[in-house]
């Protein structure tokens, strides 16, 4: 399933000679504008999983980003300056808002969600038309026809892991799709603090080897990105 993302043209054009913190400003401008549209017309759906963006997520039900905002700042950041195009995401969540800030950003995003009802719910809000920008491919993240799928759409210059967040599940996610990031590519993990039954990233991340240069990025206590550069 794949659709092309006419806004990302625009955005595209419109900061061809701005900075990096210029085109993050923006991409924020519009990610607190397409939350307060989210809540005006769908109050009913969301209502019971928003919360102020402000407000320690850890501290909190999820958010309408699902992040925390300085932490997606400097991954964002961390996107650009490393000039990467082509993003894989494991997981596209309730909202979406991760995926919307990338396709600004990134020449294509490839995603990997098993909840049709997210990929139909996104795509039916903010996609106009069936090119190959914006690239879903539904279902269990470990299922060797995913895989398959994904592989075939890459490689990728970096992948961001937030899917399932299960210790079976993230463990695989990482030993399965870092293949398909290029050398040097960014290799990411989404709530890499959060410990405890149903959070296996802190546990995954400390598996590493010693030899891997893991760098946090963290505005939170419970929540953050953790990062490395593939083959450094």
């Amino acid at each position: 399933m794949s659709y092309h993302n006419w806004f990302h043209d625009y955005f595209k054009e419109k900061h061809k000679n701005s900075t990096t913190d210029e085109k993050i400003e923006d991409v924020f401008l519009l990610l607190e504008k397409r939350g307060n549209e989210y809540l005006k017309h769908n109050y009913e759906v969301y209502k019971e999983l928003y919360v102020d963006p402000n407000i320690d997520i850890a501290e909190s039900k999820p958010q309408i980003i699902q992040q925390v905002k300085e932490e997606l700042r400097d991954f964002l950041r961390l996107l650009i300056d490393n000039n990467v195009k082509k993003i894989l995401q494991i997981g596209l969540g309730h909202f979406g808002s991760t995926q919307f800030c990338l396709s600004l950003i990134c020449d294509e995003v490839v995603t990997v969600e098993y909840d049709i009802k997210n990929i139909s719910n996104y795509s039916n809000r903010e996609i106009l038309y069936n090119q190959n920008i914006e690239k879903f491919i539904f279902g269990d993240s470990t299922s060797m026809d995913v895989l398959d799928k994904t592989k075939n759409s890459g490689p990728y210059d970096a992948v961001f892991i937030d899917g399932n967040h299960s210790y079976e599940y993230v463990k695989k996610d990482y030993e399965n799709y870092s293949k398909f990031v290029k050398n040097d590519g960014i290799i990411a993990f989404h709530d890499a603090l959060l410990e405890g039954n149903r959070y296996g990233t802190p546990r995954v991340l400390k598996e590493l080897p010693d030899t891997i240069n893991l760098n946090f990025i963290k505005h939170s206590r419970e929540v953050g990105i953790a990062y490395f550069k593939k083959g450094n």
